[in-house]
């Protein structure tokens, strides 16, 4: 079985080849954007982020390979999902913990979009298609119209 322990959003992340240790660079709680007047209130905009969102997991009974599939949301503050990620984790036998990486780019919104958003970490549950929540997220978008 795989325990999520935790979960970051950050701008960037970086593995050590030497050691196997991580670095999370700039991690995110806010961001704030400016727009231009001359937009209206039906445009949308693409906001030019990039981001990781790293997971770190332990595998009870490590004795023999196994997998699980995770999914990612990213969630509007109006509840819509704008974004959804499925990702099959692998670890091999032996294996007493993993961490995965996925990496997001650009996030299209409407010019009225500001409010708090966020990235939902689910795990399919066993032999099963049904997927439980194990992480909210928070990050909060600001628009501020110039």
């Amino acid at each position: 079985m795989f325990n999520h322990i935790w979960s970051v959003i950050c701008q960037n992340s970086s593995v050590d080849s030497q050691n196997n240790t991580i670095s999370l660079f700039n991690c995110l709680e806010n961001i704030n954007i400016e727009v231009s007047k001359t937009k209206n209130a039906v445009d949308k905009i693409m906001l030019p982020i990039q981001f990781d969102l790293v997971s770190y997991w332990t595998i009870d009974n490590s004795k023999e390979k196994k997998s699980f599939v995770s999914k990612v949301e990213v969630i509007k503050p109006n509840g819509e999902i704008m974004v959804t990620k499925e990702n099959v984790i692998v670890a091999e036998a032996g294996w007493d913990k993993i961490r995965n990486i996925g990496k997001f780019s650009g996030l299209e919104l409407g010019i009225n979009d500001s409010g708090r958003y966020i990235i939902r970490v689910s795990q399919k549950e066993n032999n099963t298609d049904n997927f439980i929540a194990i992480a909210n997220l928070p990050f909060d978008i600001k628009i501020n119209i110039k």
